[in-house]
């Protein structure tokens, strides 16, 4: 256990150095050539994890040995996972061959769908001249409010994705239909299983969640209806419109007014709090300058070796970009609240992987009501909302989707046409009646690269559960915040050890009861009905 917790702090710190730098330069060919060489390197502790996970399991006595031993006592969790775990794994020898054959499998396909659509370029007309851009840049417009060109980029789109479709229907076959060989091999029922039991949570939990979602898509037909009204959709929501803000994000900060909104609005929770997000701003981990050879977006990254974080931004000065940063500063604050853990107690399951960032995103907005001007707020509530229905209504409808691949998948790879028909039929039961439904997007299983993650599958659902968890800490923060204050940074600190149910039982919170679910529903839709009052009265 000790060589482990040592091996893991070493190789995870020389790891995100080398990725972390090539995040901020591209083409710092040094940094991408050592990650490759660390990579290599840990496919040697693979089996070695392997063997332990073996030995592991053979160990009957494991509470018995843990009242006398210290070190085994602080990882007992971590252990008895291990033992639970090791039902599903292959001797040594299959398991490291598997993991080798995986290298020109499934890493080879998902590969060549990054080449495939990072290299990609479309078309698009701007200001009288046709210009040729990468893919991603065309996806940019979908925020432009030139309706013009939203629609350019969305037809963009669908040509450039026509042109590349087989190509890719060839790599999300290949490996789902892995997934669906290995699980079961394995001894998993399914890919989904496989997923839930590595996410510490019940089928039950996930039922109860995707019950209440499907209860609950109607709270955000007022919403999509009144920004079709905005945008001048007749026939319902455009798809080219759904990203489209309809507020006006114009204010400019620097990055010392937005330092010292968002130590203030943050800081309003705890000192803890407010002496970390300092740290974090005085002792420059966060990257907020856009250059050339940067990566896009905003990650942050925890190195817990170091007990720090880094945050990588691309800071325009906008208030969305405030957004940004305290959702980004609360995934180091989670990681921060873990700093007394060991590297293996300290590996949280996906689904509370957004715990910490949403919840900051509401203190950032209730502790700005007063502060920021009026327009600011609306862009504020807007992100929100927006945000919201993305990870609800979208995420709904990749998981319909992907539930749908796996089912046919079994009986053999699907066609062009199989795929573009299922992603259709699952966008049309998320949204129902709220998009036009002419511009539906049957190519989105082309560019979402969860799909094509090799270590995971319905990378979809732990979003919705983070975001509606997240809604529902804030209601109990509210309604007793000295009580919920003194508990947050130890609910945070033990969701590297403990299951989604175990970490519910702290607050009280049954995940498997449609209440609770109802409840942070309830949450959002009072959010759209506050945002919808704003909008007009501003108006």
């Amino acid at each position: 256990v000790d060589f482990e917790n040592n091996y893991l702090k070493k190789y995870n710190l020389l790891f995100q150095f080398c990725s972390l730098s090539s995040s901020v330069d591209t083409t710092n060919k040094e940094a991408i050539h050592y990650r490759e060489k660390l990579i290599k390197i840990n496919s040697k502790h693979f089996e070695l994890a392997v063997r332990f996970s073996h030995w592991i399991a053979n160990i009957e006595d494991l509470p018995d040995l843990a009242a006398r031993q210290e070190v085994i006592e602080d990882h007992l969790e971590y252990l008895l996972e291990t033992q639970r775990l090791c039902a599903y794994l292959l001797p040594v020898e299959q398991e490291t061959l598997l993991y080798h054959l995986k290298l020109t499998g499934s890493l080879a396909w998902q590969n060549l769908q990054k080449l495939l659509t990072s290299t990609l370029t479309g078309q698009i007309e701007i200001n009288g001249e046709l210009k040729y851009l990468p893919i991603n840049e065309i996806q940019n417009y979908y925020l432009h409010p030139d309706k013009n060109l939203r629609k350019q980029a969305y037809y963009s789109e669908l040509e450039a994705y026509s042109k590349i479709e087989h190509s890719v229907a060839g790599c999300i076959n290949s490996i789902k239909g892995e997934s669906i060989i290995t699980s079961t091999l394995k001894g998993f029922k399914s890919p989904l299983e496989k997923v839930l039991i590595k996410s510490r949570m019940d089928q039950e939990i996930l039922d109860a969640l995707l019950n209440s979602i499907n209860n609950n898509l109607d709270i955000f037909d007022d919403y999509f209806k009144f920004k079709a009204s905005v945008l001048g959709g007749s026939e319902g929501l455009s798809w080219y419109d759904l990203f489209a803000p309809i507020t006006e994000d114009s204010n400019v900060y620097t990055i010392t007014q937005a330092r010292d909104i968002i130590v203030s609005s943050l800081g309003q929770f705890s000192q803890p709090m407010k002496s970390f997000v300092q740290k974090a701003f005085d002792q420059s981990w966060i990257d907020f300058e856009i250059r050339e050879g940067k990566v896009g977006g905003a990650f942050c990254s925890n190195v817990q070796s170091i007990n720090q974080s880094r945050i990588l931004v691309n800071f325009k000065g906008n208030v969305k970009n405030l957004i940004t940063l305290a959702h980004e500063l609360g995934h180091a604050y989670h990681g921060y609240c873990l700093a007394n853990q060991t590297m293996l107690n300290s590996s949280y399951p996906m689904p509370l992987a957004e715990t910490a960032s949403i919840f900051n995103e509401c203190l950032f907005a209730e502790n700005t009501r007063t502060v920021l001007r009026e327009q600011d707020i609306l862009v504020i509530k807007e992100s929100l909302i927006s945000n919201a229905a993305q990870v609800i209504v979208d995420i709904y409808s990749r998981f319909l989707f992907e539930s749908q691949l796996f089912d046919l998948r079994r009986q053999g790879p699907l066609s062009v046409e199989d795929l573009k028909k299922i992603m259709i039929d699952s966008q049309l039961k998320a949204y129902r009646n709220n998009l036009d439904k002419s511009t539906y997007h049957p190519y989105r299983w082309v560019n979402k690269p969860h799909y094509y993650r090799t270590d995971i599958d319905f990378y979809n659902f732990p979003y919705a559960f983070g975001l509606l968890f997240a809604k529902g800490l804030f209601s109990h923060y509210q309604n007793d915040k000295i009580k919920f204050i003194s508990v947050y940074d130890e609910l945070l600190s033990s969701t590297g050890k403990k299951s989604i149910d175990e970490v519910g039982n702290e607050l009280n919170i049954n995940f498997k009861s449609a209440d609770f679910w109802d409840r942070c529903f309830n949450i959002i839709a009072g959010e759209i009905r506050d945002f919808l009052n704003l909008y007009e009265n501003f108006k």
